[in-house]
């Protein structure tokens, strides 16, 4: 018989998802703010993530000068390197994190 499923919106995966090395003053605030809202955890930082994303994206990028090309195209390859750099650190063997190599 089991635990009744709960119905879940179209496109909820229900595999189980965790983050690492997330401060506990991080993980406490998430906590609060989805209490405010009164949303579940998961919820919650669904919504902050895309929230975020939708800001970050929202920026002008528009070149109203073709001169500006250069700066836009600067500012989308730190972007990448910056996201590079966090792919490389994720990806990391555990054994090297413990060096902190």
């Amino acid at each position: 018989m089991g635990r009744p499923k709960k119905e879940r919106p179209e496109g909820v995966d229900l595999k189980p998802w965790t983050i690492r090395e997330v401060s506990n003053e991080a993980r406490n605030a998430a906590r609060i703010g989805a209490k405010k809202e009164g949303k579940s955890l998961g919820q919650w930082v669904e919504a902050s993530i895309l929230n975020s994303l939708k800001k970050s994206t929202n920026q002008k990028t528009e070149v109203s000068n073709p001169a500006d090309v250069v700066d836009v195209v600067k500012l989308l390859s730190d972007k990448i390197d910056k996201l590079s750099g966090e792919i490389n650190e994720i990806n990391k063997p555990w054994w090297d994190k413990i060096r902190g190599k």
